[in-house]
């Protein structure tokens, strides 16, 4: 299931689910610029951080306890999850790990995510690292 905008801007103020952005460390802190024109830096209110690197393994998902590791940042969340990332693709990724180790969960991953959130001039943006 796809999430729009409209559904994510509703979300900061329900909180109903928990988005989760699996783009880097820095690039959700805001402490690097980002790559696309007039993209600002930070990441949404009440998002969390889940990098997609962390569950690959190279170029493969980890497997096992690796994953399981890999994935305890959303370990325990009972409101539905929607992943977000730069373009949609690495969350895709994320998705799929915890899928993997969860499937009679859904999931729902923010199409736009920051391609188009983080463009937008009037879309709420943190980027201190202690700022949910």
């Amino acid at each position: 299931m796809q999430w729009s905008l409209v559904e994510i801007m509703q979300n900061q103020k329900t909180q109903a689910a928990q988005v989760v952005d699996a783009r880097s460390a820095a690039r959700f802190k805001g402490e690097v610029q980002e790559t696309r024109p007039g993209c600002r830096s930070g990441h949404m209110p009440f998002s969390i951080n889940l990098p997609h690197s962390n569950v690959l393994d190279g170029t493969k998902l980890k497997e096992g306890e690796a994953l399981t590791a890999a994935l305890s940042e959303v370990e325990g969340i009972s409101k539905p999850i929607v992943y977000s990332c730069g373009s949609g693709l690495t969350a895709a990724t994320v998705a799929l790990a915890h899928h993997i180790l969860d499937p009679e969960r859904s999931f729902s991953i923010y199409d736009g995510s920051w391609a188009e959130y983080g463009t937008l001039q009037d879309t709420p943006v943190l980027n201190d690292p202690e700022q949910v």
